[in-house]
């Protein structure tokens, strides 16, 4: 097995990611080796993860209390966040979506140490370094993989776009609800004003929770 390093610019402001390729990397390799650790496999490869800001954390941890909360009171299945690999085959890399909701249905995808099979809803929230790959390449791969919902969360645009999988396997973007509302064809109920991901102070926990009192009862 023969490793070596190289850097690769990932966009236009010429940041750079390492990327560690280790030739004839099986998937069941990498998790023996790189368990635990901040790399992702694609297809052979073994992809040194972006590091994230405080604006990506706190967004980042608004919507994974909410949707932890929400699919919990609703018994809809589990919320997994950052680190968790989602493995679709040996074609496509393994992604870590910032979160991915499960539903109760599918949970035999769940493994100890990865997803076999698409996630019902892959979240991610857009850095500077990540952009392209979150709107072009992940894009791409979370159709071809069956992933019914991706959510966009672009803080650098203050957009927030979620794709939903149609019959003929390709995305549809879906609108906004009342007011700007994030909503979700899969979620039953829930929404949330999308211009509480923007805000220089994030959501209380009061406010966290008037939210999941509107959106479950």
């Amino acid at each position: 097995m023969t490793e070596r390093i190289v850097e690769q610019p990932t966009n236009a402001s010429e940041e750079k990611t390492l990327i560690q390729e280790v030739e004839s990397i099986t998937f069941n390799e990498f998790m023996a080796r790189y368990e635990g650790q901040p790399y992702e496999w694609h297809a052979g490869k073994v992809v040194l993860k972006v590091s994230n800001n405080e604006r990506h954390a706190l967004i980042f941890n608004f919507l994974h209390i909410l949707l932890s909360m929400y699919i919990s009171l609703k018994h809809l299945g589990r919320v997994y966040p950052d680190g968790y690999s989602m493995y679709i085959s040996d074609d496509l890399p393994a992604r870590q979506p910032d979160l991915m909701v499960v539903f109760t249905e599918h949970l035999d995808r769940a493994k100890h140490n990865r997803l076999e099979g698409p996630a019902d809803i892959a979240i991610e929230i857009v850095s500077p370094a990540s952009s392209a790959v979150d709107r072009g390449e992940k894009l791409s791969e979370y159709e071809q993989a069956g992933v019914r919902e991706y959510w966009l969360i672009d803080p650098l645009r203050e957009e927030a776009v979620v794709y939903s999988l149609h019959d003929d396997g390709h995305y549809r973007r879906l609108p906004l609800g009342n007011d700007g509302a994030l909503v979700s064809n899969l979620l039953p109920e829930f929404s949330f004003d999308s211009q509480l991901l923007w805000r220089e102070e994030p959501p209380t926990g009061q406010e966290v929770l008037d939210l999941l009192q509107a959106i479950t009862i």
